[in-house]
């Protein structure tokens, strides 16, 4: 089953409404991400430990922590993606700690005027107003967190080139198993991971622009036209056609 999307923008804010029957593997994001389960059930595994969540659940994402899910059965859902100084803002005031609670209505509410907000500003102060109380604990101070930003920025600026674990690691001048290891322990995900979801952030830009399926693939660095289909299904959910047909309908 399709997950069927609709999108809408402001600057640094986007709204998705989902429905599907879809399993998205072990992802992060550069955005502070809230979701909310409107109907439906599936299990959610943020940074490895699963859970059960059913209509109700808002899960508060924020950047750089990992999360995968597996549909029991169809769910819809919203999700809410802020970028940029916006997320800054919202990491700020709510911490970076993912954690799940129960709506009590005022998220299923924030969703339904969403498109009354006209700037960033008013919609994250409103999330803040609504999620702060709620904050999970501050996270223990994790060892090598500024390595480990090191080489996600060093990756991020080199996303089209020709990159492997080892080029990273010697960037920074340390072994590449030490730099996969601490990697893993503070993002969550592996190095090259987090490459192939950077790859994809462009590749949707690429999209946004009408650039072919081959250029984006060339551009890329990813071994073919299939390869970057099959490996965007894998972590969107969503085949690079039905997402070129969102775009031209949004």
């Amino acid at each position: 089953m399709k997950n069927r999307l609709s999108i809408r923008k402001l600057k640094n804010c986007e709204h998705i409404a989902g429905k599907g029957l879809v399993n998205l593997k072990p992802h992060t994001h550069k955005s502070f991400t809230v979701v909310y389960i409107e109907k439906g059930s599936l299990f959610i595994s943020l940074n490895y430990a699963q859970k059960l969540v059913s209509s109700g659940t808002v899960i508060v994402l924020p950047p750089n922590n990992a999360i995968s899910m597996s549909a029991k059965s169809e769910y819809e859902y919203h999700s809410l993606s802020v970028h940029e100084l916006m997320c800054e803002k919202l990491c700020k005031y709510i911490g970076n700690v993912p954690f799940v609670f129960m709506d009590d209505g005022s998220i299923a509410d924030f969703f339904r005027i969403y498109d009354s907000f006209t700037d960033d500003d008013s919609l994250t102060d409103f999330i803040i107003g609504i999620i702060g109380e709620k904050t999970a604990p501050s996270a223990a101070c994790l060892q090598n967190v500024n390595l480990v930003r090191l080489a996600a920025g060093f990756i991020e600026n080199h996303v089209k080139d020709e990159l492997c674990v080892k080029d990273v690691a010697d960037s920074l001048k340390v072994s590449t198993g030490y730099l996969s290891r601490i990697f893993k322990k503070i993002m969550h995900i592996t190095p090259k991971q987090y490459l192939i979801q950077c790859r994809l952030r462009e590749a949707k830009k690429e999209l946004e622009k009408e650039s072919s399926d081959v250029e984006i693939a060339y551009e890329l660095g990813f071994a073919s036209q299939s390869h970057m289909c099959t490996v965007f299904k894998g972590y969107m959910g969503i085949s690079v056609g039905d997402y070129r047909d969102i775009l031209k309908n949004r």
